[in-house]
């Protein structure tokens, strides 16, 4: 090769050398300059974040963890923070969101677990603020909570049946039995089986009291009263499934007891005559509820099956509960049910609406509409169908939060009922009647946080 040639290939390499050198700096500044980058949007980040939280300017706050989460800074402050934030807005299901997240960053962190647990707490999330005993090895109190609760009733089936015609137009026999005002006690406590579990416990017991007449046409009429005795327990057993997740079984059991009297034609000795019978009857309702709890509403779906008055049920139900402030300021709780009876299914229809009027009280006021016959209801709703069909139920509640351990409630419900009654129309026949009242219940209790 010539001196020429060798010349140009020595300088061909040569430069070639000099542009992949060029190439490897230019990477080398770019990659140490995105990583500045990096550090200084991640602590000019951290600044801001920490700023707001010390101005408690807690909207920014949430504003700019939000954008910076998009970018991919995501760590245990700015999510404490944002739970602080979400908490101090009173927005305390969803800084139970960021709480938990928080949590994920930094388990051991003392402050996160507590206010997490208040955020449920507040929230009406009971269910995930007792499953933390369990996620952070806690021992739980054995009896969580008591409550006491006693009430009454004023019926409007004495004035309703005075304007009945018992014996019809042929004036041969009719009968009616009449519920009148009841009286109602109970007491239920949720205690502690193990960690992270809560087990309901109740005991109730109505007194109705009835009033039986049987006009006998010609031959003048028989009353008599007594009362029907209701005794009822009941134990639900929430079990979480997974986070936000529960299964819900339930079950109550009815003993009930009266001594009504029964009249009949003794067509031998050509008059009536008449007994009285004890009956004593034992009823349950057994169910199955699923909750799934999200940071603004609860969706569930329950089914249970029962055996009031005789026959057997079986009902399903859609529950929606939504809570657009994040807390319990103001919700609504809608249940939609379905009965099965004896080839006959009946619609019904729960609605709520619950709010805060101030910092002590809570109001809620709702309807409950349908055909509520042998249809199974919470609270105690099962003494509706001890007498008479439900056309309508509407209810007002008042809670007043007396200090950190006590709760005051107070209940009015307006009850539209239909009642049957009989009247013949020959000795053989005769035809099953009904008329309206209104009955007014009064309830309250306590419930108290031990």
């Amino acid at each position: 090769m010539s001196d020429m040639k060798q010349m140009k290939v020595v300088c061909g390499w040569f430069c070639m050398s000099r542009m992949i050198s060029v190439l490897l700096v230019l990477v080398l500044v770019v990659t140490s300059s995105s990583k500045a980058q990096h550090e200084i949007n991640f602590n000019y980040i951290d600044s801001l974040s920490l700023a707001a939280y010390e101005k408690g300017d807690w909207e920014n706050l949430i504003e700019l963890s939000n954008r910076s989460i998009e970018l991919g800074f995501d760590y245990f402050y700015l999510q404490m923070r944002m739970g602080i934030a979400c908490f101090s807005l009173g927005q305390y299901r969803k800084a139970a969101v960021h709480l938990e997240k928080a949590l994920e960053f930094n388990s051991s962190d003392q402050f996160a677990r507590n206010l997490l647990r208040q955020s449920y707490e507040w929230g009406g999330m009971q269910m995930e603020a007792a499953w933390l005993e369990k996620r952070f090895d806690e021992d739980p109190a054995l009896i969580q909570w008591i409550r006491l609760y006693a009430g009454l009733s004023f019926s409007g089936s004495n004035e309703a049946s005075k304007q009945l015609d018992l014996d019809g137009n042929e004036n041969i026999y009719g009968e009616i039995n009449r519920p009148g005002d009841f009286t109602y006690g109970s007491l239920g406590v949720v205690v502690a089986p193990g960690k992270g579990y809560r087990l309901g416990l109740n005991y109730s017991k109505l007194q109705l009291n009835n009033y039986q007449l049987f006009s006998l046409g010609e031959l003048g009429s028989l009353s008599h009263k007594y009362n029907l005795i209701q005794h009822q327990v009941s134990a639900v057993l929430p079990i979480r499934i997974k986070h936000g997740l529960y299964v819900l079984p339930e079950l109550d059991l009815l003993i009930l007891h009266s001594e009504p009297k029964t009249v009949w034609f003794d067509t031998i000795s050509n008059m009536y005559r008449s007994s009285i019978v004890s009956n004593s009857t034992q009823n349950y309702v057994a169910g199955l509820k699923f909750v799934r709890t999200l940071p603004a509403s609860d969706i569930g779906l329950s089914l249970s099956r029962s055996n009031l008055n005789g026959k057997e049920q079986w009902q399903t139900s859609v529950i929606a509960a939504i809570y657009p402030f994040h807390n319990l300021n103001f919700y609504t709780y809608s249940r939609f049910y379905t009965l099965f009876e004896e080839n006959q299914v009946r619609i019904h229809y729960k609605q709520l609406i619950g709010f805060k009027a101030n910092r002590f009280l809570w109001l809620q006021v709702g309807i409950h509409f349908g055909k509520m016959e042998n249809a199974a209801d919470e609270n105690a709703g099962l003494m509706y169908n001890t007498y008479g069909r439900v056309i309508y139920n509407a209810m007002a509640s008042m809670i007043l939060v007396v200090n950190s351990n006590l709760n005051l409630q107070f209940d009015f419900n307006l009850l539209e009922l239909k009642s049957p009654y009989i009247t013949f129309n020959d000795l053989a026949n005769y035809t099953v009647n009904s008329y309206n009242y209104k009955n007014i219940h009064l309830k309250g209790g306590l419930i108290w946080n031990l």
